[in-house]
């Protein structure tokens, strides 16, 4: 019973946290900034997991790195 309530009290917190970090940055610059930047680094993000997803299949499967990637490295 006191494990269930440390985890969901971790979980509440961690949420807390993670919203005031999100939302904290609105104090010094303006919205639309912020909201560019945001999804700027969600793009880059998400182009960095495709690379390394990449690597690691090709990698994973033939045990030698794909030519294609060269140039990552």
């Amino acid at each position: 019973m006191a494990e269930t309530l440390f985890k969901r009290w971790n979980q509440e917190l961690t949420m807390a946290g993670a919203g005031i970090l999100l939302l904290l940055p609105l104090l010094g610059i303006q919205p639309k900034t912020y909201l560019t930047l945001t999804i700027a680094g969600l793009a880059m993000g998400m182009l960095l997991f495709l690379v390394a997803s990449g690597v690691s299949i090709i990698f994973g499967l033939m045990d030698v790195l794909n030519f294609a990637h060269g140039a990552l490295f």
